[in-house]
């Protein structure tokens, strides 16, 4: 009986630790993917008003990471440009790791990032 219930006990801790692990990757992979997407919000900030709408798919590896930025410009009426990036894993692109969307123009940014 006592036996029993260690072994459920060591599968217990088993699972945790595996879950601890898991969660931590999936933490390392989302800060990677946040400096990916300021890494090219900055590029596209120094673009200026070189900034078209469009698509465009790009490397933005970090580390051993294979990540990709996925960029969407849209043109806003008001003249600012809405920029979404969707980064993924180059071997696994869904779901996004990190999407970031901010407004450029005028030489200021007001952001969001989920």
């Amino acid at each position: 009986m006592a036996l029993a219930i260690v072994s459920v006990a060591l599968a217990a801790a088993s699972r945790a630790v595996a879950n601890l692990t898991e969660n931590h990757g999936q933490l390392r992979d989302r800060s990677l993917a946040q400096l990916s997407a300021e890494n090219r919000l900055a590029e596209l900030r120094l673009e200026g008003a070189a900034v078209r709408p469009g698509t465009q798919r790009s490397d933005c590896p970090q580390g051993q990471l294979v990540l990709v930025c996925l960029t969407r410009v849209t043109a806003l009426p008001s003249g600012l440009r809405e920029v979404s990036i969707d980064v993924v894993r180059k071997e696994k692109p869904v779901p996004p790791v990190l999407s970031v969307t901010q407004v450029l123009g005028g030489g200021e940014a007001a952001g969001a990032g989920r």
